[in-house]
């Protein structure tokens, strides 16, 4: 690595007599009127750097990069593209940080403006409208661009320059959002974190140093999705067993229910025999009633029938006794 380093010549400082003296420990030689940076220091910090990066990112947070120096906005750009990262390359707009909503309403601005170039609803505009709206869109995707997709504030920022991108860093600094600083010799280590002594203006070294930090971002956020991966199949597997403990609670139930249902058919069942060996029991007791309520009237019919014949026959019989009494005495009186 300090091979690397020292062929992209992060070792070169600035001339001395525009040096920070707050950058002596950082500060191997003079040569020439220029500070040569050490760059045991710079591999030192540049892995203290990648752990704290490495720490944040496992964990789920994000990291924005910053740098708005000519030399440094592509690789800003090409490295944070690469990891997925938030980052400024071309302006840091006032606030960005400590009126993060305000710049939320700009974005919103912008991609407002991108769905209606999408749908065709910026063509029913006037055309003073529609070219006013692109040029605002122009200047809003410049400036936004690497943001438009943040929804929070970024827990860590890695600066190249922290002397031009003074005032994200006192944004940072404000907000207590830890700084990671690409810093020269004519520049203030203290208002950084982990300060990276590098030559800023150089874009190899400047670029070495990004890719290690790239990489310690790509590292934990694989952490973090292997995290998160593990979490949803824990997850997934207490709601499939929960899910398995809820079907087999209603399996139970419903054979219970069955159960329940086929005891009460039986109940109900068992009830009709019941009521129709009654119903059965009470027809044929009212059966014999009948036939024995038939025979008693039959009896008294059939009494009532011998009753006239009894009557005529007793008529008869006194009929024929004053007959008799008349021929008694007809016989006696003969006899005198």
């Amino acid at each position: 690595m300090m091979k690397q380093f020292l062929e992209a010549g992060a070792h070169f400082g600035h001339r001395t007599r525009k040096w920070n003296p707050k950058m002596a420990p950082y500060i191997h030689s003079e040569r020439n009127g220029i500070h040569i940076i050490d760059l045991r220091q710079t591999v030192r910090k540049l892995q203290e750097a990648c752990a704290l990066v490495y720490k944040t990112t496992q964990s789920g947070k994000d990291i924005m990069f910053v740098g708005t120096k000519k030399q440094s906005r592509d690789v800003i750009r090409e490295k944070a593209i690469a990891v997925d990262s938030p980052f400024v390359c071309e302006r840091w707009l006032g606030g960005m940080l400590t009126n993060h909503e305000t710049i939320r309403q700009s974005i919103k601005k912008l991609i407002n403006i991108e769905e209606m170039e999408e749908d065709g609803t910026i063509n029913l505009r006037p055309k003073k409208e529609v070219l006013k709206l692109r040029k605002l869109r122009e200047r809003l995707k410049r400036n936004l661009e690497g943001i438009q997709n943040m929804k929070n504030l970024p827990n860590l920022l890695v600066v190249v320059d922290v002397g031009k991108e003074s005032i994200a860093v006192a944004e940072a600094r404000i907000l207590g959002i830890p700084v990671i600083g690409i810093v020269d010799t004519n520049c203030d280590p203290s208002k950084t974190d982990i300060c990276i002594p590098s030559n800023d203006d150089a874009i190899k070294a400047s670029g070495l140093i990004l890719e290690a930090i790239g990489e310690a971002v790509r590292r934990g956020k694989a952490i973090y999705a292997q995290k998160v991966a593990e979490e949803q199949a824990r997850i997934e597997e207490e709601r499939a067993l929960k899910k398995k403990e809820q079907e087999q609670r209603k399996k139970l139930q419903e054979e219970k229910a069955y159960a329940a249902e086929i005891a009460r058919k039986d109940r109900e069942t068992e009830k009709k025999a019941q009521q129709e060996k009654l119903k059965q029991e009470n027809l044929k007791k009212e059966q014999k009633e009948s036939a024995n309520d038939e025979k008693k009237s039959a009896k008294v019919t059939s009494a009532k029938e011998e009753a006239p014949v009894a009557s005529e026959k007793k008529e008869t019989v006194s009929a024929d006794k004053p007959v008799e009494q008349k021929k008694t005495n007809t016989e006696e009186a003969e006899k005198e």
